[in-house]
């Protein structure tokens, strides 16, 4: 079972307390602090992870097994009112660099109550497929920069707590 699958029953089970769903018609962009964050960065073969020392809240984990690039990531935590200094497609390059993009087969990631996950329902709402909204989220055009276009979506529902959350897939043609 994939470190993936097992983060995914685990918010489906038990859901994130630390966000809050901020999409469908009643949207309301809020403008968020920016915190500076000081970065602590583990890289292994198969691990890339970046810690914020000074909230354990921010934090990007990334994970490369037989090929498959598993990732977690939050830099951003709308419910209390911040996001991290920390840059995203910074981060994503050098991510991808250490891996090495040729070892990646694919890319998975669930996506629960934040920016990907807001993008994709806007997206839903504008009249795009499933696939489109993917690939016009932040993550569907990072990984897309580095040939992975073609994606698999899943939404999973929570029968208890009714949350959402996506599994996204991108791989290449």
């Amino acid at each position: 079972m994939s470190l993936l699958f097992l983060f995914l029953l685990q918010s489906l089970y038990f859901g994130n307390a630390d966000t809050e769903v901020r999409c469908g018609p009643l949207f309301k962009k809020k403008r968020l602090e920016v915190r500076t964050s000081v970065a602590d960065i583990e890289k292994t073969q198969r691990k890339f992870i970046v810690k914020d020392v000074l909230d354990r809240n921010i934090f990007w984990k990334a994970y490369l097994e037989d090929g498959v690039l598993s990732m977690r990531i939050q830099l951003k935590v709308p419910s209390q009112g911040y996001r991290s200094s920390l840059q995203g497609h910074k981060i994503y390059k050098e991510m991808m660099e250490h891996f090495g993009v040729k070892n990646i087969k694919k890319i998975e990631s669930v996506w629960i109550e934040q920016t990907n996950f807001t993008q994709f329902f806007k997206n839903i709402e504008k009249g795009m497929s499933e696939k489109e909204a993917a690939l016009n989220t932040w993550s569907g055009r990072q990984a897309k920069s580095y040939g992975f276009s073609k994606v698999s979506v899943e939404v999973y529902v929570n029968s208890l707590t009714l949350k959402k959350s996506i599994m996204i897939e991108f791989s290449r043609p």
